[in-house]
């Protein structure tokens, strides 16, 4: 599928941090799963850290941890949200990790704002392209297919009742698919 190429435009190379920019923030996400896309596997949660203001130093370090010493792809989103002080502590450590680690920093901000962001002075970003949102939807269907992937622009604001009739829904139609079986 073209979509699931989009990951291979977002390689990460081994022990080299890549830092990319959403321009949009309905592209974060599809951004950083992008580079899921050349993996052929979702996420596991502690390959994800989402980033905010209140992100402290001692979470910043543990995920990094994770990051040199288990296998896998690391993204940290939304790192313009961290303060400047741990943007520069951040990229500090980044100088001193070893050469394993293989992690992504995805920032929200417009070409012109990226000077504002201290680590992407730094660590400048690099073109990237996100999924479509339709190309999400085929990405996690196809490595997840009992997985429901829902679309809102809203989301958690007053969904959860059609959520529940959808998710209802597809248990009653696996239950009547593993009765027909049984007979």
């Amino acid at each position: 599928s073209d979509e699931i190429e989009t990951g291979l435009l977002s390689r990460v190379q081994p022990g080299v941090v890549r830092s990319v920019h959403a321009r949009a923030k309905e592209d974060v996400l599809r951004m950083a799963l992008s580079f899921y896309g050349g993996e052929s596997a979702l996420p596991r949660a502690h390959e994800m850290m989402f980033c905010s203001a209140a992100t402290s130093w001692p979470q910043l370090d543990a995920f990094l941890a994770r990051c040199q010493y288990v296998p896998g792809l690391y993204v940290m989103v939304h790192v313009q949200r961290l303060s400047y002080k741990l943007q520069h502590r951040l990229v500090e450590h980044l100088k001193s990790l070893g050469s394993s680690y293989r992690l992504v920093l995805v920032a929200l901000c417009k070409s012109d704002d990226a000077a504002q962001v201290h680590l992407l002075r730094e660590i400048p970003a690099k073109p990237a392209s996100p999924f479509s949102e339709l190309g999400l939807k085929r990405f996690v269907e196809l490595l997840a297919p009992k997985l429901a992937v829902v679309v809102s622009e809203n989301a958690g604001c007053g969904l959860s009742p059609r959520i529940g009739c959808l998710a209802q829904d597809m248990w009653t139609r696996q239950l009547v698919r593993q009765k027909l079986w049984e007979i």
